[in-house]
């Protein structure tokens, strides 16, 4: 039997096994891009204008599962749960930078690799992520899929950023104790709460103050009124649109009075003024003195506590009663001279004058001396200068029709003339009233 042999050449043999054992590769492909986008305020976008949102931080990712991470772990108003916050064990994103002033931002160099581009080898496309924090509008992230182009500048849609604050608008009513007319001239502070949790009934608990002023204004004609902002509380699922405030009336001499007790006296008591206002008694300035300090009282620190709403809720917030100031330091200017009071009159040098007002320790003293003025002498002439007195010092009735009230509210007082140690023989008085230069003319 015949039998056939075929030949490989020893090289093909060679190549064959060698082809064998190598290993399977692929390529793959590098691509770049650049990103242009912008952050903008919804609310003002809602009004048909474009605000952008400067010194935010962007975030660029490539991976979904580490932006919806790092989504998920953010606390509002807690910057260590931020994607890049310190002492962070890894950072998931890709890119940061920060906006600018008109709320755009870029990314420039974004680099990829694929497998498999969408494209061959020449261009691929690729779906990236972004987050977007700013301190006053919390973490955002892009609501619908957004992708880049190899080679390309893309430019993102905006990314609409609601902000965590209210505007709100708050107003008041003042009246003058004296009289119940409407009061002019106090300068008011407004101090918004920085932050609150709620009680089960919706009120304000566990507050933090400011320790400065969110807003002033002035009582004008009895009114005065404030914008103000404050934070959404205690989070955007949760937020009750209203705010906790504190509300102080300063004027020197003045204090605020309760209206509900009308004449009360105390100024500050916490007593109700109305629904959910009252006036209260907390050292605000941190001078180590109150409203009610015995020894030296300082009602400066006198506030009216309430709530304000978001302004798209109720525009105009106003605080319900009037709060009433009461005039409670007096003083008048108080000179003269002392005669014999004869003809020819004779003033005289050396006379010891005493004044006395209810409250003052010990009266005040001075003795009459000449007194020059240009080329111009008068002698017997005596000065106590500015006379100082409370509220609390009026206490002695100096008109019978009117009651003790009406000299409060009159700021008059009753004092004691004494010339050496007598009452004048003349030209006594027996009160001052306050605001008033009295010029004496004393007869021993």
């Amino acid at each position: 039997m015949n039998r056939r042999t075929s030949f490989v050449p020893a090289g093909a043999v060679v190549l064959a096994l060698l082809l064998a054992a190598a290993p399977l590769t692929a390529c793959s492909s590098v691509f770049t891009a650049s990103i242009q986008g912008t952050l903008i305020d919804t609310e003002a976008y809602d009004d048909g204008q474009t605000l952008g949102i400067a010194d935010a931080i962007v975030y660029l990712y490539t991976d979904e599962d580490a932006w919806n991470g790092d989504y998920a772990a953010f606390v509002e108003r807690n910057e260590a749960t931020l994607p890049d916050a310190p002492g962070k064990a890894s950072y998931r994103y890709f890119q940061s930078t920060q906006s600018g002033s008109d709320g755009s931002y870029q990314f420039t160099g974004f680099i990829w690799e694929s497998m498999a581009p969408e494209y061959g080898k020449t261009a691929d496309r690729r779906q990236i992520f972004i987050l977007a924090y700013h301190p006053d509008y919390g973490l955002w992230k892009n609501a619908t899929p957004i992708y880049v182009v190899s080679d390309v500048t893309a430019r993102l849609p905006p990314i609409k950023m609601t902000d965590l604050w209210h505007e709100g608008r708050l107003s008041g009513n003042v009246a003058d104790w004296k009289d119940g007319q409407e009061f002019t001239g106090a300068g008011v502070r407004i101090y918004v709460a920085e932050s609150w949790e709620y009680d089960a009934g919706g009120n304000p608990v566990s507050i933090l103050w400011p320790e400065s002023p969110s807003a002033t204004d002035t009582v004008n004609d009895g009114y005065w009124t404030a914008d103000v902002s404050f934070p959404v509380m205690p989070s955007r699922a949760a937020d009750l649109r209203k705010a906790p405030v504190r509300v102080v009336y300063a004027l020197s001499g003045y204090r605020a009075n309760d209206p509900v007790d009308g004449t009360d006296l105390d100024s500050v008591n916490d007593t109700s003024l109305g629904a959910g206002v009252l006036i209260r008694d907390q050292d605000l300035d941190r001078d180590g003195r109150t409203p009610t300090d015995p020894s030296s009282p300082d009602y400066d620190d006198a506030f009216v506590e309430a709530l304000v709403f978001s302004s798209e809720d109720q525009p105009l917030t106003s605080l319900p009663g009037t709060v009433s100031l009461q005039r409670w330091q007096f003083s008048a200017t108080v000179q003269g001279r002392v005669s014999d009071g004869l003809t020819p009159k004779t003033y005289l040098d050396g006379v010891e004058v005493s004044l006395a007002v209810p409250g003052s320790a010990e009266p005040e003293l001075t003795t009459t001396a000449t007194r020059t003025s240009g080329e111009v002498s008068y002698p017997g002439s005596f000065s106590f200068g500015t006379v100082s007195w409370e509220l609390g010092d009026i206490t002695v009735d100096l008109n019978s029709s009117g009651g003790i009230v009406d000299e409060q509210q009159s700021g008059r007082v009753d004092m004691v003339l004494l010339l050496d140690g007598a009452p004048p023989a003349q030209g006594d008085r027996n009160n001052l009233s306050p605001d008033v230069t009295f010029n004496l003319e004393l007869v021993q």
